[in-house]
């Protein structure tokens, strides 16, 4: 995420939507300040779309529906607002939501250089606040490795680590994912 120059003073997280949905670029709203989104490369792009569209046939016939890309995320308990790469809800409340979901089940990041370190704690620990957060999985698409944290029965968190051979079991989403289709068509 960048600053945006364009909003240097503090708003609220209403004021922001109200804001943000007459803007040609997308933002982020964190603590009461404005992030431009950066632009995401071809690589970023590839590993989302395969993410969202192997989630997709997988979920096709359930009541969850996957989202990529333009669907916020409100967390009202720590004045956020964020766009991950693909969100699964499951909830009958977010599909009235026009534009930003707050009962998420399941959320994924692809990392990029300028948002990694964001998306591993800021983002992460703005996003464990979600009581309807069950998992959330970390895309490093270089590497090809992925990680997995998935809410405990206590309410911890518990990180797997996979990569290429290896499938994802996504319980909150009752599925598994070979790890290898996130990348397919990369180099």
């Amino acid at each position: 995420m960048e600053f945006s120059a364009r909003k240097a003073t503090l708003m609220t997280l209403d004021e922001f939507l109200s804001w943000e949905i007459e803007q040609l670029e997308r933002h982020e709203f964190f603590r009461g300040e404005v992030f431009r989104m950066a632009r995401a490369s071809q690589v970023h792009n590839v590993v989302t779309l395969n993410l969202a569209v192997a989630l997709h046939k997988r979920l096709d016939l359930s009541a969850c529906r996957v989202l990529a890309n333009d669907m916020k995320v409100r967390i009202d308990t720590v004045d956020a607002m964020f766009y991950p790469d693909v969100v699964v809800s499951c909830s009958r409340s977010d599909r009235t939501m026009e534009h930003a979901l707050a009962e998420p089940r399941f959320i994924a990041e692809v990392l990029s250089p300028s948002t990694g370190s964001f998306d591993k704690s800021a983002r992460f620990a703005a996003y464990r606040r979600i009581p309807t957060l069950a998992e959330y999985l970390l895309v490093e698409p270089h590497t090809h490795i992925v990680e997995l944290f998935r809410r405990t029965s206590v309410g911890t968190w518990e990180v797997t680590e996979r990569q290429d051979d290896d499938a994802l079991q996504l319980e909150s989403l009752g599925i598994a994912l070979p790890a290898m289709e996130l990348f397919v068509g990369l180099d």
